[in-house]
């Protein structure tokens, strides 16, 4: 399936803010982030060094997704660079991916129950932890605790993994347990001065955020997934179904003997990798657990059977979304159908008759808009000569870090027009022109759509100041009609070779005298972004 991987889509695509509650979701991009580091942007933090700040890298931001996402094994911190707030790879040589989602979570200024505590000499009763004295967490033995590492000028490259013993809590390295089985391994062993903030929860209420809910997941056979193993679903109503949760997650050891009151405290195992969120919507291609989110190993190594997790979920309400109008990318390319669906490949001046259409649709996950183009044309007497074709293109692609989410404008123009003959002569713009495509222009005035007026900046109805803007020019040799959509107002202007004066129809790989699409220009498209 995937190992550790995110997706997705630009900063800040969500917000919820109530009350000094925030959480929101963060997508590493090329102006945001640079080498190890990626930069954070929101009121709340600029500019405050005492903000308390949680993170989770989250895989499929909105859920959803048939693509690849984005490989991440980091263990990841926080860091205030003096100005901003910042997410870090603990692993400086690791460049942080762009792409990746991280959901943040700004505790409420002023709450006793979050705090900020770095390992030392007085608090390490071994190499491997530092065991908490805070209020907020001594003789809690039911309290659950969310950590995320803070940057006190210490790398600390391993997750981190909380127990309770002697009426204490601890944080450790989710590794640590490599040091005891071989000695050389220091790399496991928490160093001096590393900094984690915490979040301590009571009766499952997250302090200072009345709608989310917090609980503790064991991994076992019955939400492990098979084949991959990595993953453990998560089952709780606050989180079900419910894909615009944000969920963040700190793993449990357990409790020490004396302080343990039922299974659920039982002393291991160690996950003993990084985590992240990860939702499988039912229109994604793992259909795993569809509508459930989960837990997933970084490492993509099994989760242990028994290994538990602190959970926090708090909802996510959408912002709502702000239209943007874009420019679509002109198609400058020669189309020419070729497929020969009756009489000869020849239009012997008559005509042909052309109509053209254009459909534009959203593609690659909301990644890019792809224009999906047809022409037909056909002879306008005995032998009939017909041909079409379709192509899909390309025409725009989505600034990194979003998605789009829909279409607000036209989506689809048509054209149609009789062809003038080969070596048609313009004597002046509109004028013979409009005159060779009397069929619709006299006879069937009524295909002209009234927005299609509107979009070229005439009057409606206004035929004669329409026949002005149908032109025409010469590609190598050849008349090119340049004409306005009689229908939609995706497309501006279809360029459009119909009698060529020989052989019309195409029969090889280039379009070189043949019955042919030059360009289209697109007029500006209004979309949404996620």
């Amino acid at each position: 399936m995937k190992n550790s991987i995110f997706l997705l889509f630009g900063f800040l695509l969500f917000t919820l803010t109530c009350a000094a509650q925030t959480v929101f979701r963060h997508v590493t991009t090329s102006t945001n982030t640079q080498g190890h580091i990626t930069t954070l942007d929101h009121p709340q933090l600029n500019g405050n060094l005492n903000a308390i700040i949680f993170i989770m890298p989250n895989w499929n931001t909105g859920g959803g997704t048939n693509a690849a996402g984005v490989t991440y094994n980091e263990n990841a911190g926080v860091w205030y660079n003096g100005s901003r707030w910042t997410i870090f790879n603990e692993k400086i040589t690791a460049p942080m991916p762009i792409g990746l989602t991280f959901n943040v979570l700004i505790a409420p200024a002023g709450n006793p129950n979050y705090f900020t505590v770095a390992k030392t000499n007085a608090n390490s009763l071994t190499f491997s932890n530092l065991t908490i004295d805070h209020p907020a967490t001594n003789n809690k033995p039911n309290a659950l605790l969310l950590v995320t590492q803070n940057w006190s000028g210490v790398y600390n490259d391993d997750a981190p993994i909380t127990s309770y013993a002697n009426g204490k809590w601890n944080i450790s390295n989710t590794r640590y347990m490599e040091y005891w089985h071989d000695n050389s391994k220091t790399q496991f062993l928490m160093k001096l001065g590393s900094r984690f903030n915490v979040m301590v929860i009571e009766n499952g209420v997250v302090p200072g955020f009345s709608n989310a809910s917090a609980f503790k997941h064991i991994a076992g056979s019955s939400n492990i997934v098979q084949p991959e193993n990595h993953i453990t679903f998560l089952d709780h109503a606050s989180v079900n179904g419910n894909q615009n949760a944000t969920i963040f997650a700190t793993p449990y050891w357990g409790h020490g003997d004396a302080d343990r009151k039922d299974a659920s405290q039982a002393g291991g195992p160690d996950n003993g990798s990084s985590i992240y969120a990860w939702y499988d919507h039912p229109n994604d291609q793992w259909h795993r657990k569809d509508n459930f989110w989960s837990i997933s190993q970084g490492n993509a190594k099994p989760v242990p059977n028994g290994a538990k997790f602190t959970i926090v979920a708090v909802p996510l309400v959408a912002t709502p979304l702000t239209p943007s109008t874009i420019l679509l990318n002109n198609i400058n390319e020669q189309l020419c159908p070729k497929d020969l669906l009756g009489g000869d490949r020849e239009f012997d001046g008559h005509g042909p008759k052309i109509i053209s259409k254009v459909t534009l649709r959203i593609g690659d996950n909301g990644k890019a808009l792809y224009a999906d183009i047809s022409l037909w044309a056909q002879e306008t007497q005995q032998d009939w000569s017909t041909t079409e074709r379709q192509w899909s293109r390309k025409v725009y692609t989505a600034p990194l870090g979003k998605s789009i989410a829909s279409i607000n404008s036209d989506t689809y123009s048509r054209t149609q027009f009789i062809s003038p003959p080969g070596g048609f002569q313009f004597l002046a713009p509109g004028a013979d022109v409009a005159k060779v495509v009397k069929a619709f222009m006299q006879d069937e005035k009524g295909l002209i759509h009234t927005a299609i007026f509107t979009s070229l900046g005439i009057p409606i109805n206004d035929f004669a100041a329409y026949a002005r803007l149908i032109t025409g020019y010469t590609d190598g040799g050849n008349t090119v009609v340049k004409m306005p959509a009689i229908e939609g107002t995706l497309v501006r202007f279809f360029h459009i070779v119909g009698d060529t004066g020989g052989a019309d129809i195409s029969d090889d790989d280039n379009c070189n005298d043949d019955t042919r699409l030059i360009r289209l220009e697109f007029n500006p498209v209004q979309v949404t972004f996620r």
